[in-house]
């Protein structure tokens, strides 16, 4: 049932000339001292070049890089991710672009997302960063919501093997 919603729902924003944000996958995988790419694309391809196109750690408002009015923005990202960020613009006429994410630490790890703005819509796509050799952090997953226009992050309980079992402890990992 959820699914047809889903479906559904698709069908519908693709029908009223909205489109979709797609991103890298469920994770990205990357070892430190290496660099990470996450890209992400609109479907329809629709032109980027005149929307705000923000990518965040965890939360909206955590800017790791923010492209708006044609411009990068430097001085909205967080500290830690300032020198470390380069977004590649080649295709954003198509309404694709990459962020490449500069010598990775072990502090990196966790959710990711990048956010589409134009004047009448928005979209965003989220996904996880590990790291090579290093742990997710408390075991917190990712719930998608259907809802118009946004994606709901909730803290979700992780299914521990065959048994059905429900693990909510920091140790569980939900992958």
């Amino acid at each position: 049932m959820a699914f047809m919603l889903i479906l559904v729902l698709s069908f519908y924003k693709l029908a009223s000339g909205q489109w979709q944000v797609t991103g890298p996958g469920k994770f990205v995988q990357a070892s430190v001292g290496e660099d990470a790419v996450f890209s992400c694309s609109l479907f329809p391809e629709t032109s980027a070049e005149a929307m705000e196109v923000r990518f965040f750690r965890n939360q909206l408002h955590a800017v790791v890089h923010l492209y708006r009015d044609g411009e990068d923005w430097e001085s909205k990202q967080m500290p830690q991710y300032r020198g470390r960020t380069e977004l590649v613009k080649d295709s954003i006429a198509g309404g694709h672009v990459s962020l490449r994410l500069k010598n990775i630490t072990p502090s990196d790890i966790g959710l990711y997302g990048c956010w589409f703005s134009s004047q009448i819509y928005d979209e965003e796509a989220t996904w996880e960063l590990r790291v090579a050799g290093q742990e997710n952090p408390g075991g917190i997953g990712l719930e998608k919501k259907a809802r118009p226009g946004r994606i709901e992050r909730r803290p979700e309980t992780c299914s521990g093997g065959d048994s059905g079992s429900r693990d909510s402890s920091p140790a569980a990992l939900c992958f």
